[in-house]
Formats: C-alpha cells, sequence, structure tokens
C-alpha cells in the first residue's frame, strides 16, 4: 500500500486559538503534520469541541489544577512479578513486544499497543500493527496476605486499519505509547522510520517522523496531530543525517493527565547531539499536547537530561562497548510531574540492560517549543532517582523457561496505575520481549506507592 506519511499546514495566530510559534522561524518550518493520508487541512475548517465527561477513575492520574506546589518524591514498595509463559505455550499469537500500558475502567481491562510489526522476512515478526485486551489481575493472597499479579490467557488482538481498512504500513506502525482519550478514543504513539535506505520485503521505506495518532476503538485511524518539522528526519547529499529523531529514537512514551498529554523521544534529537556515550549524556525532548479545535496540538516542550550510558562498578571492570540509554516510557502524576522510566543497554562485554525510574518537576523548565536546536542556556527539567532496578533484581523470580535465576533485568517499556484489593495505588511496569523467547521475557511487575 502506498501512503503518503507527511502533510504540511498553515497555521494562524494565536488569537484564532491556533499554536502560534517564534515569528523567527519560518510557520512551514516549525510545524510538521503527520499522518497516514494525504489531505488538505484548514484550521478555518476544523469544528471546535469541548473534550468532556470524567476521565476514567482512580487508574487515571488527576489534573493538578491551578495549584502548584512540589510533589514529595513517592517511594514504591515492590510487591510480586509475573512472567507471562512465552511461545509455543500460549501459541504463535501470544501477546508480545508490548510498549505501552494503560488500565480501561470502563472494561476492567489493561490496553496495551505492540511495537511488532509485519516483515514475512523476519521471523521474530507475529502481524500487523495492533493493540492488545489484556485482563491482568491482582488479588491478595489469603493466607499470606500477599499481593499477586497474573495474566489470563484470555486476550483479544485489534489490528490499526487506515480509513480504508488497509492495514497500518510498517514505516507507520512502531508503537510505542497508548493513553485513553477523554472522548473514548486512543491515541498512539509511533516512532517512525528514521533510518534512510531501509528496506522491508524489498520495498524501500519512505522516512517518516515520529507521530501520535487517533484512533477509533474498532482500531480505525481517526486523525494525525501535529508535530514540530524539526523532529522529520534529514539527511545531506552525502547521506549522513542533520535533523530529526535518529533510528530507534522516537517517540517512545505515551501518557496522559487531565487535558494534558505528553510525549518524549526515546533519544536526543541528531541536532541536540544524537546518541547518549558512556561518557557524555544529553538532552531528549519532552512535548506537551493539549486539546485545541478537536484534537491535541503541541503547546510546551522540555529538555530532559538522558544520563550518559550507565556501567556501574559491580558489573566489572572491563571496558564496556556499544549501548544506548534514553527514556522508554513516562506515567503522569499530575499535569507538573511524571515518573519517566530510563532504560539503558550494553553490548560488550556481555549484554546487560540497566533500568532506572525517576520523578520529574517540569514547573521551572524552560519551553523549548520552536528551537530547532536546543539552547546552551536551557533549563531542563528537574529529575529525582525513585528506582534503581539494581535494587530488585534479586527478588524477582527466575525464568521459568531456561529455569535460571534471573540475572539481568528486562526489556521494561510500559506502565500503568492499577487500584489494589487493600484500597492503596499501584503501578505495573511490563517489559517488551521483543518475541524473543527464551532469552527475553514478557514480565509484569507490581509496585505499590508507600506515600
Amino acid at each position: 500500500m502506498s501512503v503518503q506519511a507527511a502533510r504540511g499546514v498553515s497555521f494562524v495566530s494565536e488569537d484564532r486559538g491556533v499554536l502560534a510559534m517564534p515569528t523567527s522561524l519560518p510557520v512551514e518550518e516549525t510545524v510538521f503534520f503527520t499522518g497516514l493520508t494525504r489531505r488538505n487541512f484548514s484550521i478555518q475548517s476544523v469544528v471546535s469541541r469541548l473534550w468532556s465527561g470524567p476521565l476514567f477513575a482512580a487508574a487515571m492520574p488527576a489534573s493538578s489544577g491551578a495549584v502548584e506546589v512540589a510533589m514529595p518524591v513517592v517511594q514504591l514498595e515492590f510487591l510480586d512479578d509475573f512472567n507471562m509463559p512465552s511461545e509455543p505455550i500460549w501459541g504463535p499469537l501470544t501477546p508480545g513486544q508490548l510498549s505501552g500500558l494503560m488500565f480501561d475502567s470502563s472494561l476492567k481491562k489493561f490496553l496495551s499497543v505492540s511495537d511488532d510489526r509485519f516483515d514475512s522476512t523476519n521471523k521474530k515478526s507475529r502481524g500487523h500493527p495492533r493493540y492488545y485486551t489484556l485482563s491482568i489481575s491482582v488479588s491478595q493472597n489469603s493466607q499470606t496476605g500477599k499481593m499477586e499479579i497474573t495474566l489470563s490467557d484470555k486476550f483479544e488482538s485489534t489490528y490499526l486499519v487506515d480509513k480504508k481498512g488497509d492495514y497500518i504500513p510498517f514505516e507507520n506502525g512502531d508503537g510505542e505509547g497508548i493513553v485513553i482519550l477523554p472522548n473514548g478514543n486512543l491515541a498512539i504513539a509511533t516512532e517512525g522510520q528514521a533510518e534512510q535506505g531501509s528496506k522491508v520485503e524489498d520495498r524501500l521505506l519512505p522516512l517518516t517522523s515520529s507521530s501520535i495518532d487517533e484512533f477509533d476503538r474498532n482500531g480505525t485511524w481517526v486523525r494525525s496531530y501535529p508535530i514540530p518539522s524539526y523532529y522529520q528526519p534529514r539527511f545531506d547529499m552525502k547521506g549522513k543525517q542533520t535533523r530529526g529523531v535518529f533510528r530507534n529514537n522516537g517517540f517512545e512514551s505515551l501518557t496522559i493527565a487531565g487535558d494534558s498529554i505528553f510525549t518524549a523521544t526515546e533519544g536526543p534529537l541528531v541536532q541536540d547531539g544524537g546518541a547518549v556515550t558512556f561518557e557524555r549524556g544529553g538532552f531528549t525532548r519532552i512535548m506537551l499536547l493539549k486539546p485545541k479545535h478537536g484534537m491535541y496540538s503541541p503547546v510546551k516542550e522540555f529538555a530532559y537530561p538522558v544520563d550518559a550510558i550507565p556501567f556501574p562498578t559491580s558489573w566489572g571492570t572491563d571496558k564496556p562497548e556499544g549501548g544506548e540509554n534514553g527514556i522508554s516510557e513516562m506515567i503522569a502524576l499530575d499535569e507538573n510531574t511524571l515518573l519517566v522510566l530510563e532504560r539503558a543497554f550494553i553490548l560488550k562485554p556481555y549484554f546487560r540492560n540497566h533500568i532506572r525510574l525517576y520523578q520529574v518537576d517540569l514547573r521551572e523548565a524552560t519551553n523549548t517549543l520552536g528551537q530547532k536546536n536546543i539552547s546552551k542556556d536551557v533549563r531542563s527539567v528537574k529529575k529525582q532517582l525513585v528506582l534503581d532496578f539494581e535494587d530488585i533484581l534479586p527478588r524477582l523470580k527466575p525464568n521459568e523457561v531456561q529455569k535460571k535465576p534471573v540475572g539481568n533485568l528486562e526489556n521494561y517499556e510500559a506502565m500503568a496505575f492499577v487500584n489494589l484489593p487493600d484500597g492503596s495505588r499501584g503501578l505495573v511496569i511490563a517489559s517488551d520481549n521483543n518475541h524473543n523467547p527464551p532469552n527475553q521475557r514478557q514480565v509484569f511487575l507490581l509496585f505499590r506507592f508507600k506515600n
């Protein structure tokens, strides 16, 4: 299927209720519209609508209102973990590559987007872009009082399609985050395709920016949200990337609080320094979108300081080689406070993941929206460590397939709130197994908020 992945849009002034960019930047170079079809877009033709109705119960973060008081750093208590049986125990359609998670109180189930994309030449590919409806239960053991998390083998798959009913193509299908919108539809963040000359099944893939798209509950595309053009990958005549998200480091998260949607690139944009190294970190970008005229549009953007790739001394003294670090997921505590999951991995001297959870305060950070390059005097968000996952590694259950103790953290990249049986609030963190069992597992961690 031939799909146009981008379209232009002109924005009118701030007093017309539409996002205005700094006058020092050309309008057409400031906003890039990602989408799944080519069509003309007129701001004047968009009918304004009110996003109304209650958010979905206590599993949704509350709006902070007008009060701006610093939230104390949360404390988490690890309760339990569940290893999803890997293929072929549940069969080839076993949910996998889970990259986003959210509780739907209307269904009493969880929705999870998969970053799997159909490629008949890849043995790990299981199907077209999709989201799952999962039955994750949390119960309290009547004998021990211990909280336990389990996943039922009863699940549903909903494939993502365009208006014609065709599957979303490979370059637009790397789903990494999912939220339920106030109107009942779903917003899904995708990383895009930023590798020049990349092919799938002998088809040359177009370059596509990271995107946020709205779908109805049947998986049908509704609309795309505007994304600044400096996220779009650009290359010079020699094939060197000069701008935009780089390969596999686009939008990796999506969360909602009140009428605010947040997303973030996994790693810094190319013009902001590119991938972090063992020697230096960098600034990735957190974007805030608000509803205007029936869709969400960017209103602010913040610089987030990503750590250099960690290599704890407890891992040995060999010089590490190859790896990345970046944001793999976020979840909003309120409209000013996020929990941000940083996931790092190294390739040598052995493959190892390092996962840390930070609490982030946005209130005093510079608004970088419209800055093609983050300025040197930018004031970044403030972050504080909540949990280093190395601290819970000894408590995790062994690999049920390989029958050996856990020696490495999994590829965690999904988070969702959950209400616990005792009335307290919990947090579920899930891993992406890349459909690569038994080396990588689909694991669900359960925590309780202590404060």
